[in-house]
């Protein structure tokens, strides 16, 4: 996903364009980014097989890379699919 101001048509690459707010937006080696947990809500939204996408938040939460609050703060703030996604994915963690 990316802003709506980057929203230039190329070649066999799809843009998926949003409103993101300065606080979804991280860096990474010098690239600006999506944070972890709206990168998730973001490819659950757009229809990612939710087995990936749980996949996802296992080894997010596994890697250090976003603990289990900050996923509990994304599934109320997008809602949907993402957010019985990531609920689900929470749930399989607990013991």
């Amino acid at each position: 996903t990316v802003p709506r101001t980057a929203s230039r048509r190329r070649k066999r690459i799809r843009l998926h364009t949003k409103a993101i707010e300065s606080s979804e937006i991280t860096s990474r080696d010098g690239l600006a980014v999506t944070t972890v947990p709206r990168t998730i809500a973001d490819v659950a939204a757009a229809g990612l097989a939710e087995e990936f996408v749980i996949q996802a938040v296992h080894q997010a939460i596994d890697r250090g890379l976003v603990g289990p609050d900050e996923l509990r703060t994304a599934r109320e703030k997008y809602g949907g699919r993402a957010a019985r996604i990531i609920a689900q994915a929470l749930r399989d963690m607990d013991p």
